[in-house]
């Protein structure tokens, strides 16, 4: 279901960031290139740091980031990342629209900036950097170096372009690789079991909500509410739950030695797929087409400024989502009965 939310938000986001100027762009000085990115962190926070507002995994689906003042032209928002699991701020993504033949000529320059500010040129060919990085490959990458012995580091700013955005990407290597770790599982030693949120499922809508202009009215601001409270920030916070318990109780299964990876995914497929319409336990990714249909007619209506169009087009996708979270927390329930099963076979501990 993350998928197709996704796919919603990318496609309905409001273009909250200023467009970029005609004429050439200013260039950071060194100075602002300090402040965004830095080997101790970026902007007012340190990497490392939990708890940094609009990081969490849930608002980096969403893209719920910063916009910047005009002190920080060209780039005119800022999204924030922490490492999956345990949640330490790793990375800031500057960015701002910009047309190709634009951010061409222009990205250079801002490279340009970034030597002369005493960073070091760290480009790596497509393919040739480990799996973790790959974001970092293309464009223009530099580093500097953080830490001593052990603990040493170094931190990455990535100059790129693409799907109309000039990006400056800072992150701390060590940390992009615990994210790494944490998003295959590999979760810190003495992890505990996650303990349950309070997400209730948001209220039903109806197509008579879009007769009472205050609903109506609701309905339709709610496609520019992409906070971690608003419908699409709920529906993925109770995914989040179930897909954080889940991974949890994988890990604990696969640290015990008990039981090999092969029997793992195994036990995965057959318990999803009996959750699963026809046994496919991919049912969730053959709804696709009838979103991407809807997502369609939402944006049509949009553009053409059809309120009561939009409004009932946000009543079918939020039916449409509660069909696929019922789906998944199906197949999640039956998944995780498997691992307790399993669990209690092997003698491993689950609490």
């Amino acid at each position: 279901m993350r998928i197709m939310i996704g796919v919603l938000a990318l496609a309905l986001a409001p273009i909250t960031a200023r467009a970029a100027d005609p004429v050439a762009p200013p260039v950071p000085d060194a100075a602002l290139l300090a402040r965004m990115c830095s080997p101790g962190g970026a902007m007012q926070f340190t990497f490392g740091q939990t708890g940094v507002p609009g990081s969490s995994r849930i608002e980096s689906d969403l893209g719920q980031g910063y916009a910047l003042p005009d002190s920080f032209a060209p780039f005119s928002g800022a999204q924030p990342r922490a490492t999956q699991w345990s949640g330490q701020f790793m990375e800031m993504t500057y960015k701002v629209p910009m047309p190709k033949e634009a951010a061409e000529p222009y990205a250079p320059h801002l490279a340009e900036a970034l030597a002369a500010a005493g960073w070091t040129n760290a480009d790596m060919e497509d393919g040739q950097q480990p799996l973790y990085l790959m974001g970092y490959g293309g464009g223009h990458t530099f580093a500097r170096p953080v830490g001593e012995g052990a603990s040493a580091t170094r931190v990455l700013a990535h100059v790129d372009y693409g799907l109309g955005e000039l990006t400056l990407t800072c992150g701390r290597d060590d940390l992009l690789k615990v994210h790494a770790r944490e998003a295959f599982g590999d979760l810190p030693p003495g992890t505990p079991r996650p303990a349950p949120p309070e997400i209730p499922l948001p209220p039903v809508t109806l197509a008579a909500d879009c007769q009472d202009p205050a609903k109506l009215a609701a309905m339709t601001a709610s496609l520019a509410d992409h906070s971690s409270d608003s419908y699409i920030g709920l529906m993925i916070a109770r995914t989040s739950w179930r897909d954080r318990l889940t991974q949890w109780m994988t890990w604990k299964l696969e640290s015990s030695g008990k039981v090999s990876k092969d029997r793992m995914f195994k036990l995965i497929l057959s318990s999803v797929g009996s959750a699963s319409p026809g046994g496919n336990p991919l049912a969730t990714l053959a709804m696709l087409p009838d979103l991407f249909a809807l997502v369609e007619r939402m944006g049509k209506a949009e553009q053409a400024h059809d309120q009561n169009g939009v409004c009932h087009g946000v009543v079918d996708f939020r039916a449409f989502i509660a069909k696929a979270d019922a789906l998944t927390l199906n197949q999640t329930k039956a998944l995780q009965a498997t691992l307790q099963a399993e669990a209690a076979r092997l003698g491993v501990s689950l609490d």
